[in-house]
């Protein structure tokens, strides 16, 4: 898989809502978050939320856009017309846990270069990140949906980590997947009742062996798609989808360094990391990293923002639906390619470009 940069316009609207005034806007929850226990997954059929423009514990930046009052994300004839509501709670949930994870990961990787980062045998670094996400995604995926149920195609395999000389390696793993594990129940998940051992993370990483194929119900998994990005600080992406008979029926884009703000798209990735260490770490004035994600027959695909260390995920947390670029005049448009030239002919792209009136950049 490969991660590209997209422009992505998020509307300015206002929902339906039941209650409603100019000046004043009262926050009320109704729908409490539940742990999830194997085989079932705390949605709610209501999902109803209602902001508040002068409530800052649940309040941020990017919601207080004017009219953005309440937010059914399905109404109920979708949910049961075509289904995948539970599978794309438990997915965006196992997401968001994935890219709290990499944040940590990322922030000791690119403070110091040591043993979190490794070579696979095509010479592309791996990081503790890879393996954990994966860990932690399998784990939710089979606690929350029963493991019976579960078949996952995914990168990472345990070869590297089995070795004698990377016992280091190991240990760094099931310590971070213990510690996310550990932090399940902020996002709604019910936590393991002890830490797991390493053969029990071992075996949850080699559990994601399906070959896939054109039938069948599976998840296909990358667990950092950007590796080069991640390593350097970078952006990269967790990317988790759904796959029934060849067709994908929903999918769930983590963007852990990608803004909510679209005016901090203009600024370099390194200022916003500038940035967020100059400002308190329950600020969330930038709103650093967002989820995306969609499922068949709705029409419609959205974004959340990543939630902070000191907030509860509570469904739909503040998403907002998003669409693509309306523009339709090549001039007015942003191309953009693969930073690795590895990845493709920089050359070749910058005449294409120019060929067709685009931007390059």
């Amino acid at each position: 898989m490969s991660f590209s940069n997209t422009i992505i316009s998020p509307p300015m609207f206002l929902p339906q809502t039941t209650r409603y005034n100019t000046h004043e806007f009262t926050f009320t929850h109704v729908v409490q978050p539940q742990p999830l226990v194997r085989g079932s997954c705390s949605i709610s059929r209501s999902r109803i939320c209602f902001l508040s423009k002068f409530d800052q514990t649940f309040s941020s930046p990017v919601m207080e856009e004017e009219g953005q009052k309440k937010l059914n994300l399905f109404s109920e004839s979708e949910e049961d017309e075509e289904g995948y509501s539970k599978e794309l709670d438990v997915a965006v949930r196992a997401v968001q846990m994935a890219c709290s994870l990499c944040q940590r990961v990322q922030d000791i990787l690119i403070s110091k270069t040591n043993h979190q980062v490794q070579s696979k045998d095509d010479n592309s670094p791996v990081t503790v990140a890879d393996w954990s996400v994966q860990a932690v995604v399998s784990w939710i995926l089979s606690e929350c949906l029963g493991s019976e149920n579960i078949s996952i195609v995914a990168e990472e395999d345990v070869h590297t980590l089995s070795k004698s000389n990377a016992s280091e390696l190991l240990e760094s793993v099931v310590n971070t997947v213990n510690e996310c594990l550990a932090d399940a129940p902020r996002f709604g998940v019910e936590k393991p009742k002890s830490s797991l051992t390493t053969s029990e993370v071992l075996e949850i990483i080699s559990r994601c062996n399906s070959t896939g194929g054109p039938s069948g119900r599976f998840w296909v998994l990358d667990p950092v798609d950007g590796t080069l990005g991640f390593v350097r600080g970078d952006q990269y992406a967790v990317a988790l989808a759904l796959i029934e008979n060849g067709e994908v029926v929903l999918g769930v884009l983590g963007c852990p360094n990608y803004p909510m703000r679209k005016e901090w798209l203009g600024y370099q990735h390194r200022y916003h990391r500038i940035v967020s260490k100059l400002t308190s770490p329950n600020s969330e004035s930038w709103n650093k990293g967002c989820v995306l994600y969609a499922k068949k027959g709705s029409g419609k695909a959205w974004m959340q923002p990543l939630i902070h260390v000191n907030k509860m995920f509570v469904w739909p947390n503040h998403a907002k639906q998003v669409f693509v670029s309306p523009i339709d005049n090549p001039a007015l448009a942003t191309f953009c390619e693969p930073v690795e030239k590895a990845n493709s002919s920089h050359s070749f792209t910058e005449g294409l470009a120019h060929s067709v009136g685009l931007r390059y950049i």
